[in-house]
């Protein structure tokens, strides 16, 4: 088909910077963390918000 002209060049993990218009690069770990800190926030909102209902069924 067509041919790929691009050159592809190795980089150092450490030198990549993420960007929002270039996208982001994130470690596994750090993938992690913000999995588990957006669960415990959902959490915390979820807790908050039955906790108000509560309040405002009274």
């Amino acid at each position: 088909m067509y041919e790929n002209n691009r050159k592809h060049y190795r980089v150092n993990q450490t030198t990549l910077k993420g960007t929002p218009q270039k996208g982001m690069y994130m470690t596994k770990k750090q993938q992690s963390d913000m999995f588990i800190m957006g669960l415990f926030l959902a959490t915390l909102s979820l807790v908050v918000s039955v906790i108000t209902a509560i309040r405002v069924s009274k």
